[in-house]
């Protein structure tokens, strides 16, 4: 099992600081003014307007990567720890969909490629969802009697607007046909919104109108389920503040000369999505166990979600009944966190099970690349091997 990349680093509540849009307005405003000036002086005014959008985009990079995201830390009293410090979590659901890179997003959201998978934590009904509304669904899913319930809770020292909590929780909508209790992704039924490049997104109305002539006799009815939103990094957010930071004419040919740069960039976008789309199509409405940091992100009104995802397994026969899922919680939650990071060395010290299987992984009998009888040995003190 390999660990997915972590681009975006945390801050904690304490230190935690929204975007300042004051900033952004009168950049945008001086961006504004210099295109004004430009029309009227032959193009001179651009000059005002490339050093003012480096410094604009820079700010707000930077922000998405070093800001926006707070760090939660999970309580030692719950059984499922997978880090000393309770930043790192496992969580065991459904996948309820997926998001796209792009999805939903306009232009200057679609910065951030970053790929999502929607979980319903286990263990839950869905059929009790079906029949209630998002507010008695999110009580219901964050219920002291939940255990995975504390990760959709709101957590102490989020920060507040007017005085009341930035918080909403994290919501997909299903569809359900009450007659025979089959439920679906939204997004299955109804298409998915790109909003990039011109792109117009399905009919809505449209199409859950002609959804619900044609199954009326199933009885479908349309509901929000709240789900913990868990995001693997994409580096266009990284690369772009990086092109910013460290422009250079040499180096790799990335970084060869503007055209070759905004090549990579371009090449970047178009490709990274295809790898994680394939993620998406052997893993919708599968159940995963998924480990991550966990995070509130401030650069929205605000839910907790796993951000980065570091790894995540398939698992089956996932128990319904909240004693018999606690231990399959807690066997999981015990393997997994015996997968150790790959981040450099310093951000954080390998957890005991980290380093006891990093250990293992440096011995030479498992440095094998095709087969352990092709390109393997034998462990030392092995009868027979000097």
């Amino acid at each position: 099992m390999s660990q997915g990349p972590q681009y975006t680093s945390c801050v904690e509540p304490a230190d935690f600081q929204p975007l300042n849009m004051a900033v952004v307005y009168s950049l945008a405003a001086l961006i504004g003014a210099g295109v004004i000036t430009a029309i009227f002086s032959l193009g001179v005014g651009a000059i005002l307007i490339i050093p003012t959008l480096v410094q604009l985009l820079r700010y707000i990079l930077d922000f998405m990567l070093n800001g926006k995201l707070i760090c939660l830390h999970r309580s030692p009293d719950n059984k499922c720890m997978c880090s000393s410090d309770g930043g790192t979590v496992c969580a065991i659901g459904e996948v309820a969909d997926t998001e796209d890179v792009g999805e939903d997003k306009n232009p200057i959201e679609d910065i951030d490629n970053d790929y999502a998978v929607n979980i319903v934590l286990a263990p839950f009904d869905m059929r009790e969802f079906a029949l209630h509304s998002a507010d008695d669904n999110l009580a219901i899913a964050t219920a002291p009697a939940q255990p995975q319930g504390d990760l959709l809770r709101l957590q102490p020292g989020m920060p507040v607007e007017d005085g009341k909590p930035m918080f909403t929780a994290y919501f997909r909508t299903m569809v359900m046909t009450l007659l025979d209790g089959q439920y679906h992704a939204w997004t299955e039924i109804i298409g998915r919104d790109y909003g990039w490049f011109g792109i117009v997104g399905p009919d809505q109305q449209k199409e859950w109108g002609d959804y619900l002539v044609a199954n009326a006799w199933l009885q479908p009815r349309k509901f929000s389920v709240p789900v913990l939103h868990c995001e693997f990094e994409g580096s266009r957010i990284r690369d772009m503040l990086d092109a910013i930071e460290a422009f250079s004419f040499g180096g790799s040919w990335c970084k060869k000369n503007w055209f070759f740069r905004l090549l990579c960039v371009i090449l970047q976008t178009l490709f990274s999505p295809f790898a994680l789309a394939a993620l998406a199509a052997a893993w919708a409405a599968a159940w995963l166990i998924v480990r991550g940091r966990w995070t509130y992100d401030g650069g929205h009104t605000g839910w907790n979600e796993v951000h980065a995802t570091r790894t995540v397994q398939k698992v089956f026969n996932v128990p319904n009944t909240p004693a018999e899922f606690e231990n399959f919680r807690e066997r999981w939650c015990k393997r997994m966190s015996e997968v150790p990071h790959v981040d450099s060395p310093g951000v954080r010290p390998l957890e005991p099970g980290e380093q006891t299987t990093y250990d293992d992984q440096q011995r030479p009998e498992n440095q094998w690349r095709m087969h352990p009888d092709l390109d393997g040995c034998e462990p030392a003190g092995t009868p027979g091997i000097r």
